[in-house]
């Protein structure tokens, strides 16, 4: 498995869902196109029974405004020019650019080799004849601490990767939801579901830089220290170190959650102020025809 243990997890595990699912998203978009045409028309429908009443005191502007913003939705959903795509692309890459030069899945390989250089130099430092019982705990301890923080970082890594990989096959339908204000509720929940795997990716990714950093300086003390005395206070020092990273992560993972709900409300007031902007110059140049 070629580039380390985690990068084959990501090459194999997370690239076999990427291909078998890579042609999902244009299919889920033929299918909503099919519901938009209907759902078009029905509300045509209504708009005019709704003029015909009375209940609209400006209709032509009103619907002339909902065609077009239904338009521009689903220039998206049907990934007109490479709306869609456009969309995706930019996410992954503010995944990937949140994440570093080295990935999560580079960044877990690298603190695996650290900490096998490291419980390997400590367990060599016991000068004990026999038995060389402090190397040998110096290197559990090590181990211990950076088990524990691989396997959490790994988990929460892979549940944030494969659920923006599912979000970003099913963007379609939730942008289709933007059409009509009932549906509203799931595109935010889409949105904010993808904030909150990039920020923990984030999160992850910061913390396993620290533990590398912290790794590093420990392994350039125990190569500089001969004391063997220290051997089980440096081991146990890295334990620490590793089952503080790994809770941070998953606070860091709940903390993202939260973040993410604010950001998406931010986001969805940006765009509602985009499109009354658009809407006021509209309806001032239409206004500006008539006269």
């Amino acid at each position: 498995m070629s580039g380390g243990l985690f990068v084959g997890v990501e090459k194999y595990l997370i690239g076999g869902i990427t291909d078998a699912t890579k042609r999902l998203m244009m299919s889920y978009s033929s299918m909503m196109m099919g519901l938009a045409a209907a759902s078009a028309t029905i509300y045509i429908m209504w708009r005019g029974y709704q003029t015909l009443a009375g209940k609209l005191s400006t209709p032509m502007e009103d619907t002339m405004w909902d065609i077009m913003r239904m338009a521009i939705i689903l220039s998206f959903v049907a990934n007109l020019g490479g709306y869609l795509d456009g969309v995706i692309d930019a996410i992954n890459g503010i995944k990937e650019g949140f994440s570093g030069s080295d990935n999560i899945w580079q960044l877990l390989d690298t603190l695996w080799n650290k900490a096998k250089v490291l419980g390997k130099t400590l367990h060599d430092m016991d000068n004990s004849t026999y038995v060389k019982d402090e190397g040998m705990t110096a290197q559990f301890c090590v181990w211990l601490g950076i088990f524990a923080l691989m396997i959490l970082a790994g988990f929460v890594s892979m549940v944030a990767e494969v659920m923006i990989l599912l979000l970003g096959i099913t963007a379609p339908i939730f942008i289709f939801c933007l059409m009509y204000g009932f549906l509203r509720p799931m595109f935010n929940n889409w949105l904010q579901n993808i904030f909150a795997g990039i920020l923990t990716i984030l999160f992850t990714a910061l913390s396993l830089r620290i533990v590398v950093n912290y790794l590093n300086l420990v392994l350039n003390k125990a190569t500089k220290v001969a004391d063997s005395s220290t051997i089980v206070e440096l081991g146990a020092q890295v334990c620490l170190a590793g089952i503080f990273a790994a809770i941070l992560v998953y606070i860091s993972a709940k903390v993202a959650a939260a973040l993410a709900g604010a950001s998406a409300t931010v986001s969805m007031q940006g765009l509602a102020a985009v499109g009354i902007g658009a809407g006021c110059f509209w309806c001032r140049e239409a206004s500006r025809g008539c006269s």
